[in-house]
């Protein structure tokens, strides 16, 4: 009986985490909204690079889609490639005391994740309407073609936050953006038909995003 009383006043784990995870959340988010600079550049993105789309392709066509599935990727790529890097210093200080890693990539997720999802949702619709993509010959779905663009996005996010963990200096995980975004041209099946590839590059061909 003794036992299961001091069990029963033990804090839970769970609840811990979630409350570390709210906290820093908050933080990181009035922390880029601050960053009225950077903001301003996340937000000019998706209009921009829709407009450029819209200009060098009058029509729709798979050239056209596949620029617009590169751009998902990249700003997933290059939303997070330094980030877990910039605050190193700052997390080992805090993990000494006692905040948990995953609270604090949690709160890196939800907040850099929905600023990639915003900008390939904002930046679909754009491009679905100023190039045509809902009429023949594609007629693709708004709503669905919003949601493959979350989770395009979402996947570069994913890659270049794991490259910002692995490495320690920014230069050297900058560096690694081409690396990560070359292959996805190369393996796409875009500047080699699928047909005319070896076996090799086929199968890297089905793990690129």
């Amino acid at each position: 009986e003794e036992e299961e009383e001091k069990t029963s006043i033990l804090p839970s784990k769970r609840p811990r985490t979630f409350h570390q995870l709210r906290t820093l959340t908050s933080r990181y988010f009035r922390a880029k909204k601050r960053d009225t600079v950077g903001m301003s550049v996340f937000l000019a993105q998706p209009p921009l690079l829709a407009l450029v789309m819209w200009i060098v392709f009058p029509a729709p066509t798979v050239p056209a889609l596949f620029m617009v599935s590169l751009s998902w990727i990249w700003f997933g790529l290059s939303s997070s490639v330094r980030e877990l890097i910039i605050d190193r210093a700052i997390w080992r200080r805090e993990r000494r005391v006692g905040v948990s890693v995953s609270a604090y990539v949690g709160s890196k997720v939800i907040v850099l994740g929905g600023m990639v999802a915003l900008q390939c949702a904002l930046f679909t619709v754009l491009t679905w309407w100023a190039l045509g993509f809902g009429a023949e010959p594609y007629s693709f779905d708004l709503g669905r073609l919003v949601v493959i663009s979350v989770l395009t996005g979402l996947a570069g996010f994913s890659l270049s936050l794991m490259v910002s963990a692995i490495f320690s200096s920014g230069v050297a995980a900058g560096s690694t953006l081409p690396l990560l975004i070359i292959p996805q041209i190369c393996f796409s099946a875009i500047l080699v038909p699928l047909k005319g590839m070896g076996v090799v590059a086929k199968a890297i061909t089905f793990v690129t995003i």
